[in-house]
């Protein structure tokens, strides 16, 4: 038995370290795929040991996983490096379907998609069993690949723990505020410089053709900007993908804290109340019964009994101050951008100028960028800024916009919003 136990553990092991090997020669988005392959050698281990005295699971996986020798396991900081140089500069956000994809076809931006090692090829055993099993396991893996939506964020909380998902939202929010800083605010500076120095919405009496064009007018030195649609485009894009991610991992954070606390309640007791007295009665006493502080203080250890108390604690803390990933997070990057802004004579701000028509604030900047993204999707067929950039460029400019505390003034001051009001109280120009 301990022979037959000693080769299990061996290839327990080296299954999980086959599912994780397969996780780094990919993107993000097989993770799915591997949590599903984690699953499976966990039960086969499980299975195994009610006649087998195998290796704790967990420790086989942290052996694998290299966990155990460094702060973070391969799992971890592979997740933190396709975040960090595929996911943000090359994947696009759709706002609807909540979703990450890949463009098939797009321009490369800094170094391109990762370069990655090539898959594993063990035998059948290591995958599912046998080749028939290992095909249909294949074809169930890529539904899941391709993109990345609130599952895939879901399991990387679950596989990351709380640590791993603080190390690759403290390294994300890190290459934002070195976007920021060494990137946009040296393009801030100069596209504000090509912007007129006061703009005043046009009347309704121009029509929405002539709105349009006097706009198109007015920002041409900008609209010809030759890194407008590259460079500074991209940057959005990336900030806005950033973005997003800490909203998405924030939400499926949420969800398995609240998972968490809601299987905690009755062991706390704490619970919905029936409204029937008799009912609520009956529901007190059977809370009361597994309220695990009073047992173990009645039957465990002195030491026992303190553990537990401050475990109760941490949980009802939990329970009444929730998760403030995102807040945290936007605070940080509207506190670089006061930073970056104060050590640039006030780019980002204008100076606070009170003066509605100036030019100097970034929401009017932005006002411009956005209407020349839109100015170019009429010039042909298909919307090439959604299409290779997706809606993460838009996440990028409205956060800035909102953390510079402008939100207001764009709204009442934006160019393409003028034109659409323009646009719905002239009816001659249907044609627009």
């Amino acid at each position: 038995h301990m022979l037959l136990a000693q080769r299990m553990n061996n290839h327990i092991r080296k299954a999980i370290d086959v599912a994780i090997s397969r996780f780094e020669s990919g993107n993000v988005s097989n993770i799915l795929e591997l949590e599903r392959l984690l699953d499976q050698a966990r039960l086969t281990h499980t299975l195994l040991a009610a006649d087998l005295t195998l290796d704790p699971f967990d420790d086989l996986l942290c052996e694998a996983n290299e966990s155990g020798t460094s702060s973070f396991g391969r799992i971890t900081l592979h997740v933190f490096a396709e975040l960090t140089t595929d996911v943000m500069p090359n994947w696009t956000y759709n706002t609807a379907a909540r979703r990450f994809t890949l463009p098939e076809i797009a321009p490369s931006f800094g170094d391109g998609e990762p370069i990655r090692e090539n898959a594993p090829r063990p035998p059948p055993q290591y995958w599912c069993g046998n080749k028939a099993l290992n095909a249909a396991h294949f074809s169930i893996a890529e539904l899941a690949a391709g993109f990345i939506g609130a599952e895939h964020f879901d399991c990387m909380v679950r596989l990351l723990g709380y640590g791993g998902v603080a190390m690759c939202v403290d390294e994300m929010l890190k290459l934002v505020q070195h976007e920021i800083e060494f990137t946009l605010t040296p393009y801030v500076a100069s596209l504000t410089e090509g912007m007129p120095k006061r703009l005043k919405l046009p009347v309704f009496e121009y029509g929405a053709v002539g709105a349009m064009g006097f706009f198109q007018l007015q920002l041409k030195d900008l609209m010809d900007y030759h890194d407008l649609q590259t460079e500074v485009f991209h940057a959005f894009r990336q900030i806005g993908n950033a973005v997003v991610c800490f909203s998405l991992l924030e939400e499926s954070a949420m969800r398995e804290e609240v998972a968490d606390l809601r299987q905690a309640m009755p062991f706390q007791g704490i619970g919905v109340l029936p409204r029937e007295e008799n009912l609520a009665a009956r529901e007190r006493e059977a809370l009361a019964g597994m309220r695990f502080t009073t047992v173990i203080q009645q039957s465990g250890f002195p030491e026992e009994a303190k553990l537990c108390q401050e475990a109760d604690l941490l949980t009802r803390e939990r329970l009444h101050r929730g998760l403030g990933l995102f807040d945290a997070v936007l605070l940080r990057i509207q506190k670089c951008l006061q930073r970056v802004d104060a050590l640039n004579n006030n780019v980002w701000t204008g100076a606070g100028s009170a003066d509605l028509e100036d030019c100097s604030q970034f929401h009017r900047l932005w006002s411009a960028i956005h209407f020349t993204a839109l100015f170019s999707a009429t010039q042909g067929n298909r919307d090439l800024t959604e299409m290779y950039l997706g809606d993460g460029f838009l996440w990028g400019g409205a956060a800035l916009v909102s953390l510079l505390n402008q939100r207001y003034r764009f709204e009442a001051l934006d160019f393409t919003n003028h034109i659409i009001n323009v646009f719905l109280a002239d009816q001659k120009d249907a044609t627009f």
